[in-house]
């Protein structure tokens, strides 16, 4: 565990970034990159801003797998709140920005404790064994069905506004829009299919799950595989 202090600070800083940058900001969509010049051609420079937003998620995966088992048990409690975006600021159920970063959080954070081709590319090194299970047993036990509610709430969501946009949106704020629920709903999927198989099963696999599942599967804008 983290000195106190130091576990304080790091916390807020990074719950502040999250509402600054993600909330009522642009979500680093904006942000400039010394590696990258002006004279750069967009697609690079929009490749070197999603290896930041990647590299923020690594950088939250790793604070909570030192922090959630003892100093920071409502973690997700608190990522929660911010999901809701303020009604003044937009019109959307839940803030996409805010909830990508969770699926890509969730991601990581199954491919740490419990994705076993990464496990089998380390070195066993039993300390780290031992963090992942009690990471895992402590989300199963605090977090699991809340975590879960959330991914498919909004992933449900995001198929209401894909439906609600392709049949009333026109011009290129609705393309943006249906684009954006678009990219909520895939991730949202790929996340519920990282966790499905170290959270109970009795909470991931349910006669409310498969149906929305299988209907997604016939979407073509969506990514998904069995």
């Amino acid at each position: 565990p983290l000195e106190e202090e130091s576990f304080q600070t790091l916390r807020l800083t990074l719950l502040n970034y999250i509402q600054s940058e993600y909330i009522f900001g642009t979500a680093e969509s904006a942000a400039s990159c010394e590696y990258c010049p002006p004279s750069y051609p967009p697609l690079l420079i929009l490749i070197c801003l999603a290896v930041l937003r990647n590299k923020f998620a690594h950088t939250l995966t790793l604070f909570f797998l030192c922090t959630y088992a003892d100093q920071w048990p409502t973690f997700f409690t608190d990522f929660f709140a911010l999901i809701h975006p303020p009604e003044s600021t937009s019109s959307t159920t839940f803030n996409p920005h805010v909830s990508l970063l969770l699926f890509h959080l969730l991601i990581e954070i199954s491919g740490e404790v419990a994705d076993q081709v990464i496990k089998a590319a380390r070195p066993f090194n039993p300390t780290r064994h031992a963090r992942d299970t009690r990471v895992r047993d402590a989300v199963r036990e605090r977090d699991a069905a809340r975590l879960n509610e959330a991914v498919l709430t909004i992933v449900a969501d995001g198929v209401e506004r894909m439906g609600r946009l392709r049949k009333d949106g026109a011009g290129a704020a609705a393309e943006r829009e249906l684009d954006s629920a678009v990219e909520v709903v895939d991730w949202g999927v790929r996340t519920f299919a990282s966790y499905v198989s170290w959270i109970d099963i009795n909470l991931t696999v349910t006669r409310d799950t498969v149906p929305l599942l299988f209907t997604l599967l016939s979407d073509v804008s969506l990514a998904i595989r069995l």
